[in-house]
C-alpha cells in the first residue's frame, strides 16, 4: 500500500526544485516555440495562444524546426525501418533471430499505425526547446500502441543515484464528475460526494499522480500491486489514495537533450543555451526595422508658424505653407543599415550553430563547390559536435522506448509465438528477455561510417610504411 504522506512530500520537494526553471523555460520558448510558451507550468498544460508582439525575428523558430525535423528523420524515421531486434547473448539462436525479425516488422507496423510520429515530433520540440521531454507509452484502446507527450512544466521528476529519472509526479485538476468517471465513486473521499450533485460538473479538485519504483521486498507476482514500477493517484487535500497502478517497465520516458546544472534532474536544450543570442538577434532585428521605418516614414521638423493648415502625411496629401523654404523637412538621416544587416547575419549564424542547423541542412546552403573529401570532413566535424546528443538520445530515449514497445506487444499477443530457445530460465521463473536493439537509421549509419572512414585513412597511412617494414602492422 503506498504511503500518501511520503509521496505528497516527495512531490512537493520535486515541484520546488522545478520552480526556478519555469520563467527561464517560458522566455526561451517565447523565442523558439511561442505556441507553447503560455502553457508552460500549468497543471494541465493548456492556455490560449497569443503571439508575442515584441517577437521580431523567426530564425530561432526555423532553427528549432530544422533540428527537430532532422532528429525525427535521422534517428526515428517513420518511412523506413530504423532499428532491428537481435538476440541477447543468453538466447542467441537462429530460430530466435528469425522470430525477432518478424517481431521487428510487427513493431514497425504498430508504430506506423499509432500516433507515434506526431507525438515524437512534439516530444523533440520539448526536449530541444527547453531541455527535457517526457513521453508516455501505453497500450492503446483502438491500436496496439498509444503515445502522449506530457506538457512542459506540468510534471516534476527525481533522479536516482545513477542519474536515471525514476520518479515522476503530475498535478491533475479534475472536476468531481471527471474523477468519478476515472476512478469510480467508491474510490473517492466521501466529502467530495456530499452536497449538491450539480456542483460535480464544475467543482475542481487537485490530484497527484505518482510513478515510482516499488521496493524489491514488495514486488510480488500479484498483478499491478506487485509489479516493479508502481503508480498511484492521491486526492491532495484528504491525502486519500483513489487509484493504484503497476507496470513491468516505466510507462513514461524522460529524455534530457544535454545535462543540466549539477544536482538537477532537468536538462538544457539549444533553446535555453542560445537564449542570449535569441535576445540579441531579436533586439537587432527590431532595431534595424525601426531604422527602415524612419527611412520610409521619417520624423519631420517644421518652422513654427510656417504651416497655414494641418500637416497632411497621407499619400498624395497637400500641406499648405507660408514659405516653401520653411517647409517641413526630415529631422536627420538614418545611418548605414548595411552595417546592422551584416552584424545581424553574424548573430543569426551563431544562433543556428546552437541548433546544429548546418548538420541537418546537409550542405544545401554552401556558397561554393567543395571536394568530396572536404564534404566528408565537414560532415564528420558536425557529427562529432552532435555525438553527445545522439548518444544521450539512444540511451535515454530510443532504448527505453523500444524495450517498452517490445514488452507491450509481447504481452498483448501481437508477436508470433516465440521459439523455445527464446525462453530463458531466471530466478523468478522462465522469461523472454529483452533482445538487443540495433539502430539502422540514417544518423546511426553516419556515425558508423565515421569509424569506418577513420580506419580506412589509418590503413592508407600505414600501407606504404608496411611495404618497407611489414612488422609495423603487428602493432
Amino acid at each position: 500500500m503506498p504511503d500518501p504522506l511520503s509521496i505528497l512530500r516527495q512531490a512537493e520537494e520535486a515541484k520546488k526544485a522545478q520552480t526556478a526553471h519555469i520563467s527561464l523555460w517560458r522566455e526561451a520558448a517565447s523565442f523558439c516555440m511561442p505556441q507553447k510558451a503560455a502553457s508552460i507550468g500549468l497543471a494541465n498544460g493548456t492556455a490560449q495562444f497569443r503571439p508575442d508582439p515584441k517577437l521580431a525575428n523567426s530564425v530561432a523558430i526555423s532553427s528549432l524546426s530544422i533540428l527537430v525535423s532532422g532528429m525525427v528523420a535521422g534517428i526515428i524515421p517513420g518511412a523506413q525501418e530504423w532499428w532491428q531486434w537481435s538476440p541477447s547473448p543468453y538466447s542467441d539462436h537462429d530460430r530466435v533471430r528469425q522470430w525477432l525479425l518478424k517481431c521487428t516488422k510487427v513493431a514497425h507496423e504498430a508504430l506506423s499505425a499509432s500516433n507515434f510520429g506526431s507525438r515524437a515530433t512534439d516530444f523533440f520540440y520539448h526536449a530541444a526547446g527547453v531541455g527535457t521531454g517526457t513521453l508516455e507509452v501505453q497500450e492503446g484502446a483502438d491500436s496496439p500502441l498509444e503515445f502522449r507527450v506530457l506538457p512542459i512544466g506540468s510534471y516534476h521528476i527525481v533522479e536516482n543515484g545513477r542519474g536515471v529519472v525514476d520518479r515522476l509526479f503530475r498535478e491533475w485538476k479534475l472536476t468531481i464528475q471527471q474523477a468519478i468517471d476515472l476512478f469510480g465513486e467508491r474510490a473517492l473521499p466521501r466529502k467530495l460526494l456530499e452536497g449538491d450533485p450539480s456542483k460535480r460538473l464544475t467543482q475542481e479538485e487537485r490530484f497527484i499522480f505518482a510513478v515510482y519504483p516499488r521496493p524489491v521486498e514488495e514486488q510480488r507476482d500479484l498483478g499491478a500491486a506487485g509489479m516493479p514500477i508502481a503508480g498511484c493517484v492521491i486526492h491532495e487535500s484528504t491525502k486519500q489514495v483513489v487509484a493504484e497502478y503497476g507496470w513491468e517497465e516505466r510507462p513514461t520516458i524522460t529524455y534530457r537533450f544535454q545535462e543540466g546544472p549539477d544536482g538537477s534532474p532537468w536538462g538544457v536544450g539549444p533553446g535555453v543555451l542560445a537564449l542570449c543570442d535569441m535576445r540579441g538577434v531579436n533586439y537587432l532585428d527590431s532595431l534595424i526595422a525601426r531604422g527602415v521605418g524612419k527611412i520610409i516614414d521619417p520624423p519631420l521638423a517644421a518652422v513654427k508658424g510656417s504651416l497655414t493648415g494641418p500637416l497632411d502625411l497621407t499619400r498624395g496629401g497637400v500641406s499648405l505653407v507660408n514659405d516653401p523654404a520653411n517647409r517641413p523637412m526630415p529631422i536627420a538621416e538614418v545611418g548605414n543599415l548595411n552595417v546592422g544587416d551584416a552584424f545581424l547575419t553574424k548573430k543569426e549564424d551563431q544562433l543556428r550553430r546552437h541548433f546544429h542547423t548546418e548538420l541537418f541542412e546537409a550542405f544545401l546552403n554552401l556558397q561554393r563547390e567543395i571536394t568530396r573529401y572536404e564534404a566528408q570532413q565537414r560532415r564528420a566535424e558536425q557529427l562529432d559536435r552532435f555525438a553527445p546528443v545522439f548518444h544521450r538520445t539512444t540511451t535515454e530515449f530510443v532504448n527505453p522506448l523500444l524495450e517498452r514497445v517490445f514488452m507491450i506487444l509481447l504481452r498483448s499477443g501481437h508477436f508470433p509465438p516465440p521459439p523455445r530457445e527464446a525462453i530463458v530460465q531466471t530466478p523468478s521463473g522462465p522469461k523472454i528477455l529483452y533482445p538487443k536493439a540495433i539502430q539502422t537509421s540514417r544518423m546511426a549509419v553516419s556515425f558508423a561510417a565515421i569509424g569506418q572512414q577513420a580506419f580506412r585513412e589509418l590503413m592508407a597511412d600505414l600501407l606504404p610504411i608496411a611495404q618497407v617494414d611489414p612488422t609495423v602492422l603487428d602493432n
